[in-house]
């Protein structure tokens, strides 16, 4: 379906990106992975207390030869909202047309997200890596911003 504005026609494929957008960008509180690897790379080279007091205590500890890997890991079931534009054509009298229709369906995902730290001996943090979805890790993220902005 296209919408006329003056001179300016505009698809609702189009507008419907564009919400798209602004409703992910709204609900995601404008964190970025960058920030998730500014932050912990700003923690290299602190003791691990550090990363305790920012991200809370660990799920998991294990210990490779002489290092150490703390490991956070968050993980949360929910339901989203998938719109799609559905296009139906057909008659009315000896007139054809055309419609876009908005189709809602509502789909289960998860979003998760894993953190692990490595330390030395003495537990000064060396390195870091983590895997997961913005919807999992966004809560780290704010974490990491907050403290570091202090």
């Amino acid at each position: 379906m296209l919408f006329e504005v003056g001179i300016l026609t505009i698809s609702t494929e189009i507008i419907m990106r564009k919400m798209l957008l602004i409703v992910t960008l709204l609900l995601s509180g404008c964190v970025t992975f960058t920030q998730m690897n500014d932050g912990l790379n700003a923690l290299k080279g602190k003791d691990k207390k550090i990363a305790f007091e920012v991200l809370g205590y660990p799920s998991q500890e294990q210990t490779f030869d002489d290092t150490k890997v703390y490991t956070w890991v968050n993980s949360v079931n929910d339901i989203a909202a998938l719109s799609s534009p559905q296009i139906t054509t057909g008659t009315f009298g000896n007139k054809s047309f055309n419609a876009t229709t908005l189709q809602t369906d509502y789909v289960p995902v998860t979003y998760s997200c894993k953190i692990q730290i490595a330390t030395d001996t003495s537990g000064i943090i060396k390195n870091y890596n983590y895997d997961g979805n913005m919807g999992g890790c966004e809560s780290y993220i704010h974490r990491l911003n907050n403290y570091f902005k202090k």
